[in-house]
């Protein structure tokens, strides 16, 4: 098995697509194609492509033998894991800010119905007020030539 077939098998067994691998490596997606089908390609691109592909084994080139240097792969393995930790843990706090956030609307909604249910009934009970009073005020005044009669005991 050449190495190009050893790269190939691990990329799949990895279930990585040429655009993980493009992604990844930062190399060109035809490019990465073209050398998987046989194409040319640079040391230096060769290198990354090798380091992105995990578990991976030694290649053998012709009398060299050339492994991937994993420390980067794994610090980077890391640092992913952090972040999606970090992103769960942001993604929960903004569901319940967002659960605060709308028990707070629905509270508020609710006492401002309620304090609108109790500016009618104010409304209403000055209204019954004045039409109350009103008769009563007419007919406390004096009558325009009307004389007061004392009551006498």
């Amino acid at each position: 098995m050449g190495y190009r077939d050893q790269i190939r098998e691990a990329r799949l067994a990895a279930k990585l697509t040429f655009s993980d691998i493009q992604r990844l490596a930062g190399i060109p997606r035809g490019q990465y194609k073209a050398f998987e089908e046989g194409g040319n390609i640079g040391v230096w691109r060769l290198e990354k492509i090798l380091s992105v592909i995990p578990n991976l084994p030694p290649l053998h080139l012709g009398n060299a033998t050339v492994a991937a240097n994993r420390s980067e792969l794994a610090e980077l393995q890391g640092t992913i894991v952090a972040l999606r930790a970090t992103l769960h843990a942001a993604l929960n706090t903004a569901d319940q800010l967002n659960a605060t956030v709308q028990a707070r609307i629905e509270t508020a909604a609710t006492a401002g119905n309620a304090a609108q249910d109790e500016r009618a009934r104010l409304a209403e009970l000055q209204e019954f007020a004045r039409q109350e009073l009103a008769p009563a005020a007419a007919s406390k005044k004096p009558k325009a030539g009307a004389t007061k009669v004392a009551k006498v005991r």
